[in-house]
């Protein structure tokens, strides 16, 4: 994979990665109107002028506590909200993160997304050969936005089971898939791209002389030869 195809690829799963968390929070105002249906639109509106996330969490969180009570639901739901507040931080280095080109990195780790702080509270200096420790790449940023999309379905999950017993993705309980390949990202953009994709080595047919490929000659050639 060349240099433009990897940049391409990453800032395409950025986009797809920030997107998807779009969805994670419309899901969560779902959560919003099905707690508050007797006050109409007012309480969706209130909350849609929180400014922050982590604020936006606690103010879902204090009305999913209140309605579903010591339920399963409730577990459930602690479980989910936990891992909002987990993702929020990896969609915070998406959106806030330093972009650099590593030129001497292997293919899919030559663009990164660093962090703007160490954990000490000083400025990472994304210069030289080295990417700083925490910086992201491609495959990481397609994990992130495969987490993105379990959580919003997960908290699909959590708006239907308000009403009823109802849980319409029970798989996004189940572990977090793979990232595909390198190669195999490559190939989704050269299809995407109507190119054709990369073939392994061990899959390309390599012509070899042998017995079997040389024909023996005919009683004419024989003739003719005489």
């Amino acid at each position: 994979m060349n240099l433009a195809e990897e940049r391409l690829l990453l800032n395409s799963e950025l986009g797809k990665a920030v997107a998807q968390w779009g969805y994670v929070e419309a899901q969560m105002l779902g959560i919003v109107k099905h707690c508050s249906l007797k006050e109409g639109e007012s309480v969706p509106v209130a909350y849609l002028s929180i400014e922050n996330f982590r604020s936006k969490l606690a103010f879902c969180d204090n009305l999913v506590t209140s309605k579903a009570k010591d339920t399963p639901l409730l577990t459930y739901w602690k479980d989910v909200r936990d891992r909002c507040q987990a993702l929020a931080k990896k969609r915070n280095q998406l959106a806030h993160g330093w972009h650099a080109l590593y030129l001497h990195g292997t293919s899919g780790k030559r663009f990164g997304i660093t962090p703007t702080l160490t954990a000490e509270g000083k400025l990472v200096h994304r210069e030289g050969e080295k990417p700083p420790p925490g910086t992201l790449f491609l495959r990481d940023v397609v994990t992130y936005r495969t987490e993105f999309h379990v959580l919003t379905r997960q908290l699909c999950n959590v708006s239907e089971m308000l009403g009823s017993d109802w849980k319409p993705f029970p798989e996004a309980d189940l572990p977090i898939p793979k990232p595909p390949t390198i190669r195999q990202l490559e190939n989704e953009l050269r299809i995407e791209l109507g190119r054709e994709p990369r073939l392994k080595r061990s899959s390309k047919l390599v012509q070899k002389t042998g017995p079997a490929l040389v024909s023996l000659p005919s009683d004419t050639e024989d003739h003719n030869d005489a």
